[in-house]
């Protein structure tokens, strides 16, 4: 679904992948969700097991809230199809804010979330010493901040994500329609 679909805006798409994290012999989880079009991570969570309760569904939670519950119905969901994402929960919320689910059968076919999923894991947490799982946890909303917030993108016309989101909206806004009114009855 998502290989064909053509993004002109944000909320149209996003897509979501699961990676480990190793710190000593413990193996830790953090899942993403990145809106496609601007390449923003919505979501964002480190996890102790991968389970869809610890993972998945308070990443799309986090989303919808960072997308103030106001999204558009038939966004794709697209993910690697791994069983979190066929959960009856994730099922259900997805359901709820009409979703398409969208999942691949190869991993090339998610690239938007296994890049993103690698530039946060290769590029920033693997360089930072990180000795347990709070301290994961912290990073992750540090570097999820830098990802987002401060790190330019080429395929944004190296813009940060947000910049690149606030100038879409800017425009969208200046591109509306204006009404004149007219109070004294004549136009």
């Amino acid at each position: 679904m998502l290989e064909n679909a053509v993004l002109t805006n944000i909320n149209q798409a996003f897509s979501s992948d699961i990676r480990y994290f190793e710190i000593g012999k413990a193996f830790y989880f953090i899942a993403f969700i990145i809106d496609c079009f601007s390449r923003r991570i919505l979501g964002h969570v480190a996890s102790k097991g991968l389970t869809t309760e610890q993972t998945t569904l308070p990443t799309l939670k986090m989303a919808i809230k960072i997308r103030k519950n106001n999204l558009p119905n038939n966004i794709i969901f697209h993910s690697d199809g791994g069983g979190q994402y066929y959960d009856k929960e994730f099922i259900k919320l997805t359901t709820e804010c009409c979703f398409r689910n969208s999942m691949c059968e190869m991993a090339y076919q998610n690239g938007k979330a296994e890049r993103v999923n690698g530039i946060i894991k290769n590029n920033y947490l693997n360089h930072l010493t990180i000795c347990s799982f709070d301290e994961l946890v912290k990073m992750l909303d540090r570097v999820v901040y830098l990802y987002n917030d401060e790190r330019p993108h080429k395929s944004l016309n190296y813009k940060t994500p947000i910049m690149f989101e606030k100038e879409l909206l800017t425009l969208q806004q200046q591109n509306k329609p204006k009404m004149i009114e007219s109070f004294d009855g004549y136009l």
